[in-house]
């Protein structure tokens, strides 16, 4: 996975066949297909949806020392549980923001305590990073059935020519996959000052096939943020994701997600080992039935409804 570097959104959804990728080696597609995907058959597109548990993350940590962005003690030194209430939140997405529209981030240097002091912050790197009013100090509410994030097919597509900017591939020999989606999630801690935020920037959803012990391919997803601008990385594993076959050729994928241990957040939000087993949320690619909740992953009443999805001329 990458290292914690900077991070932008990504590019339009669009379907391809990827009956062409089929013809490049058979063994290969033998992997992928193995691994419940297969290009012969299958269409990466349409739309995903996010979903997070906000007291899950809320309470990932059972107590912390208040601490602001340069790192100095606050509170005395006095650690304090964590709680989903207000001003006791370890971490929580506090605002989603669509791939598409999210403007080049500022460095955050430029929004720092002693540029705003002396008059020289960049008032946009100031709207960026600093979470100043108190009324936005609150977890971000998703909508029923979570955040519906685009696609990018594994054609390069409409690149609107925003620096940074990933496509979704497909590697034949490998049968490794790397799916971009259209959205960016700002996060945040009420330990931490108002001050500070993270941007996991340009979502993403990857697929490694990898040989274990015993000489067997499994593989592993994860959500991470993709292009190059503050925040890329990976940061949260896929548990048990049941890919499928939706009836226009199109992937489908239902799976819950928490952080893994190779997670950058693990080490940069000082979390423990046992904060690698509780489940954050859920992740949806093209459902095409109604779920039951069974984790209470689902913010409030909010159901996956039923998702009409055209499918699109092939634009290759």
């Amino acid at each position: 996975m990458k290292k914690t570097t900077p991070l932008k959104p990504l590019a339009a959804a669009s379907c391809i066949s990827l009956t062409a990728l089929a013809a490049l080696l058979t063994p290969a597609l033998t992997h992928a297909a193995a691994s419940g995907f297969d290009p012969t058959t299958q269409y990466v597109a349409g739309t995903a949806y996010m979903t997070y548990n906000q007291a899950a993350w809320a309470t990932l940590i059972p107590e912390s020392t208040h601490i602001d962005v340069h790192g100095n003690v606050l509170n005395g030194g006095v650690a304090t549980p964590t709680a989903d209430a207000y001003g006791q939140r370890y971490i929580y997405p506090q605002l989603f923001a669509d791939g598409y529209t999210l403007p080049a981030l500022k460095s955050p240097g430029d929004a720092s305590d002693a540029a705003i002091a002396n008059n020289t912050a960049d008032l946009e790197a100031v709207a960026q990073w600093r979470i100043l009013n108190p009324a936005e100090q609150v977890p971000a509410v998703a909508p029923a059935g979570g955040w519906a994030m685009p696609i990018d097919s594994f054609e390069a597509g409409l690149d609107w020519a925003t620096p940074g900017y990933v496509p979704s591939s497909f590697e034949p020999v490998g049968g490794n996959m790397f799916i971009s989606l259209g959205g960016s999630l700002r996060i945040t801690s009420d330990f931490i000052g108002s001050s500070a935020s993270i941007w996991l920037r340009g979502l993403s959803l990857s697929r490694s096939l990898v040989t274990n012990e015993n000489g067997q391919q499994e593989e592993m997803w994860g959500i991470g943020a993709s292009a190059s601008d503050w925040g890329t990385g990976g940061y949260f594993e896929l548990i048990d994701p049941v890919v499928g076959l939706a009836e226009n050729g199109w992937i489908t994928l239902e799976a819950d997600y928490k952080l893994g241990s190779y997670s950058n957040l693990v080490g940069l939000l000082g979390l423990t080992g046992d904060a690698t087993t509780t489940v954050l949320g859920h992740i949806s690619i093209n459902p095409s039935a109604v779920p039951v909740p069974a984790a209470g992953w689902l913010m409030g009443s909010a159901l996956l409804g039923l998702v009409g999805l055209r499918r699109r001329k092939n634009i290759g």
